[in-house]
């Protein structure tokens, strides 16, 4: 199963887009399950504020696992890690015209009838569903890159 495969797997069970990243990655890369737990609040653009895109929040926690530092005087990894963040945010803004889960879905979520219109048009099936296979593929290319993925 592709990456692309395992986050849309994981929107299909329930989880919401940065918990979906997170699950998709976790299990390749060693990360404990109970992760995705740190994903949670970030759905929606940051508990549905409409800010960073939950399924780039993800993908960046990704990449920090992946890529990031466990010591301070690491300034190596740091940089490895901002560098692959940042390429990322290009990618995802490429790809969807925005990094924000406001730009990328056209509602705001912190209403209830922003969430309803999102349930009523099938926003996130049409705007979210597509996107994440396309953002953990990028993700799993860039770690490849990296030598953290076969």
């Amino acid at each position: 199963m592709n990456y692309g495969d395992r986050v849309t797997a994981a929107f299909d069970k329930g989880f919401n887009c940065a918990e979906a990243m997170v699950r998709a990655f976790a299990e390749p890369l060693g990360m404990p399950p109970e992760m995705t737990r740190m994903a949670t609040p970030f759905g929606g653009g940051l508990s549905r504020s409409g800010h960073v895109c939950g399924l780039l929040s993800g993908a960046v926690m990704v990449l920090g696992w992946a890529l990031g530092r466990e010591r301070a005087e690491d300034l190596d990894a740091k940089e490895a890690a901002y560098a692959a963040a940042q390429r990322l945010v290009r990618s995802v803004e490429s790809m969807a015209g925005s990094s924000t889960c406001v730009g990328i879905l056209g509602v705001d979520l912190r209403e209830e009838a922003g969430r309803m219109q999102a349930d009523a048009e099938e926003i996130y099936d049409k705007r979210c569903h597509p996107l994440a296979p396309r953002i953990a593929e990028t993700v799993a290319q860039m770690l490849r890159e990296a030598e953290v993925l076969p």
